[in-house]
């Protein structure tokens, strides 16, 4: 049987109550929208339609009407003179007649009369800013009419604005009357109709072929097409709105719930079982969250807290008695580190006063209570490299007399260093490894460098110790290369130089660094730490 987690079925069972209402909602919305954006498109078609129609029955008006006024006699006078004044007169007479009949026709903007003899022009213009295209105007007036042709329509742009011209030809006269379909009342009425969904324009020419177009009609017998585009996105109906909102709503709601149940029911349980797993790993010390919950979860992350601090306080009084053995094996232990050292140095003691070598049973003695003092007596965080230095001697001493080694030692110090401050142990176990580590042989050099270098902004101590042993095998090298300085490694042999490394975390950070590399063959060590100089009468 398949087993959900809380989350998962409660998200489920919230889906699969809200998922199919929204869509529901959402069907029912896009339904409408579809039917709203299918009576629209009707309206703005039968709203084009009409305004074509309507132009057209303007424009067969208008050439019936303008053709009855060319046959009166200031016409025929206008056309048959060749005087300017006679032209002028009759023409005066003829254009007033004209604007008279034509007034009617909103579209009518300007209407000229040219006398072909006297080559004189009379000019209306309805709006003054026909005047700029006077020029073009002009040559249509005066061109050749086709032959067996009295009337005839062309349509132009002017400056991307087309407009129509109907010219009347007779004899020595012409007459061209100017319309801007745009002036059409039904245009303009449809315009403001359909201002916020689409808007009609005139073209020329058939217009290219957009997402914006809905509709293109042709208006007979020009070569004018009427385009209706939109103008942007529908907008939504009082019903479409209504229905956004419902859905809205349960979907904030649906995701109210959901965030409510998370953060009162799933979040508590989430960091309970979270809680479980770090305990059951053997963090008991971890404590359950039980704030901002429910109070039936709340009690069990007490229960469980309540449950947690008795098994820690059991823990603790057993981890005590279990640590009291410890620390007495410890205390034992510690009794014995190196005992061979020092055992070795007594017996060559021994053996020097039986040979009766005073003087170098004397040396020794001295020698290896210097090196203890040094070692087990010194509990100061930090001593003068001199100090250091000096049981670094010691040692090399110790190690020349009692196991007959040829051990030789070799210091280059900057002046500034011996009073500088350094961590106890932190040259001498480096020594102590490289001769250790000897290979069996009896002479080894050691030399010692310090100095004092700039890093940023601050001094540093550079202390470096170079043998000429056999050097660090590559893989101690990789192992020590991607150590973590802050996490102390417990481990058999090598224990000198993780104790020295996690020493220098502890007491300088990342202030300080430690290099092992191998120099032509040879074991390389190098410290870095801040350069503090020690106070004046400490040793």
């Amino acid at each position: 049987m398949t087993r959900f987690k809380i989350k998962s079925f409660y998200s489920f069972t919230a889906l699969a109550a809200i998922v199919p209402l929204i869509a529901m909602l959402l069907i029912t919305l896009f339904y409408i929208d579809r039917q709203e954006t299918k009576h629209q498109e009707n309206l703005m078609g039968n709203a084009q339609a009409d305004i074509v129609s309507s132009l057209e029955d303007t424009l067969e008006d208008l050439q019936q009407d303008a053709a009855s006024l060319t046959t009166s006699m200031d016409y025929l006078v206008f056309c048959n003179s060749s005087t300017s004044r006679r032209v002028h007169n009759a023409g005066n007479s003829v254009l007033n007649t004209l604007k008279n009949a034509l007034q009617a026709y909103p579209e009518v903007i300007g209407i000229f009369l040219y006398n072909t003899q006297s080559e004189e022009t009379i000019s209306h213009f309805a709006y003054t800013t026909l005047a700029l295209y006077q020029e073009r105007i002009s040559e249509i007036l005066k061109a050749e009419t086709p032959e067996n042709l009295r009337s005839y329509w062309r349509t132009e742009s002017l400056h991307a604005q087309p407009f129509v011209f109907l010219k009347l030809h007779r004899r020595y006269g012409n007459v061209l009357i100017v319309l801007d379909p745009q002036k059409s009342e039904r245009f303009t009425a449809y315009n403001l109709t359909f201002r916020n969904n689409a808007s009609y324009i005139f073209y020329d020419a058939v217009p290219i072929q957009s997402e914006s177009i809905i509709l293109t009609t042709q208006v007979e017998p020009l070569g004018l097409y009427l385009i209706c585009q939109t103008e942007g996105e529908s907008t939504l109906a009082a019903i479409q709105l209504f229905f956004l909102l419902i859905i809205l709503f349960f979907f904030l709601v649906a995701m109210g719930q959901i965030f409510l149940f998370q953060r009162k029911v799933i979040t508590p349980f989430q960091q309970i079982s979270a809680s479980l797993k770090k305990i059951s790993e053997g963090d008991l010390t971890h404590r359950v969250q039980t704030s901002d919950t429910l109070p039936e979860i709340h009690t069990i992350a007490c229960n469980i807290n309540e449950m947690l601090q008795k098994i820690q306080k059991y823990k603790e009084e057993g981890f005590r008695l279990r640590m009291d053995a410890v620390q007495a094996k410890l205390q034992f232990l510690q009794l014995q580190i190196k005992p061979h050292f020092y055992l070795n140095c007594l017996k060559s003691v021994n053996a020097l006063l039986n040979l009766h070598e005073y003087e170098n049973a004397r040396t020794l003695v001295l020698t290896l209570s210097n090196y203890i003092t040094h070692t087990f007596g010194d509990t100061r965080s930090f001593i003068p490299l001199r100090s250091e230095l000096e049981a670094v001697q010691s040692y090399v001493t110790l190690r020349n007399l009692t196991f007959s080694m040829n051990i030789q030692l070799h210091f280059q110090l900057d002046g500034r260093c011996a009073a500088a401050q350094c961590l106890p142990m932190s040259v001498l176990t480096f020594v102590e490894n490289s001769i250790k580590h000897a290979d069996g042989r009896k002479a080894i050099d050691v030399t010692i460098q310090a100095g004092v270098v700039t890093q940023g902004n601050r001094p540093k101590l550079a202390i470096s110790i170079t043998d000429t042993g056999k050097g660090f095998s590559e893989a101690f090298l990789d192992e020590q290369k991607h150590a973590d300085p802050s996490q102390m490694v417990y481990r058999r042999n090598q224990v000198g130089i993780s104790n020295i490394r996690y020493r220098l975390w502890l007491t300088y950070e990342n202030e300080a660094s430690l290099t092992l590399e191998n120099r032509e063959g040879h074991a390389g060590v190098t410290l870095c730490i801040p350069y503090e100089p020690m106070e004046e009468g400490i040793s």
